[in-house]
């Protein structure tokens, strides 16, 4: 079959009414019990596309463990969801813990901007690893993907989303304008003509199976 991704983003880890600040590598939240019916909303529709699954793995932080494993138990397979270092959070440095108002108060709005709509990094905060280690890691992984063939679903966090997001492009050939991913959603990525595209970006469960009949 031919080389198909599912990239999920865990479910929520907060509840309604906490504050909202940035979670990264260094602070392993679990799923909320909104998060928990992300996850199943996530592994039905997967369910329901009817493709095999050839394999589900996952970030080593608890919050794409558990909602791995939902996608892992609904697809039936042999073997629970593998762990994959390559998925891990970013850690965001001077950012983690902050609020976007307490962000944009300590280092100014533009950098805030500048990596929520395009993916750029912010020069003082410090992000770890390297843009360049990070781009290393994935592409090893698209790679291995693609020689493994079939459909893989990785349970990965928003960070290493957006820097997917900026290393490939749609089938028309654009950049993606906001490489970001929503709690719960959902990007489809085929192999095809020699590289990676981009079949759908950001999506909700109920869009998921429609997305998934267009590389089937």
């Amino acid at each position: 079959m031919t080389p198909v991704a599912i990239f999920c983003r865990h479910g929520n880890t907060f509840n309604k009414g906490e504050k909202v600040f940035w979670v990264g590598r260094g602070e392993d939240m679990p799923l909320t019990e909104e998060g928990c019916r992300q996850a199943e909303a996530a592994a039905d529709a997967i369910a329901a596309a009817a493709i095999p699954v050839a394999q589900v793995i996952s970030g080593p932080l608890q919050r794409t463990r558990i909602f791995a494993a939902s996608i892992a138990a609904k697809a039936k397979l042999n073997q629970a969801a593998r762990i994959d270092n390559r998925l891990d959070e970013l850690d965001y440095g001077e950012w983690s813990g902050l609020s976007d108002s307490e962000i944009e108060e300590r280092f100014g709005p533009e950098e805030l901007s500048a990596w929520r709509d395009r993916g750029e990094r912010p020069a003082k905060a410090q992000f770890r690893p390297s843009e360049q280690a990070v781009r290393q890691e994935l592409e090893s992984l698209l790679e291995e993907l693609e020689q493994l063939g079939g459909l893989t679903v990785a349970v990965t966090s928003n960070g290493r989303l957006r820097e997917i997001g900026r290393m490939l492009k749609d089938l028309a050939g654009k950049p993606l304008k906001a490489p970001g991913v929503s709690t719960g959603a959902a990007c489809v990525l085929v192999f095809r003509d020699s590289r990676w595209h981009i079949v759908a970006w950001n999506i909700k469960p109920p869009e998921l199976a429609a997305a998934l009949a267009r590389v089937s």
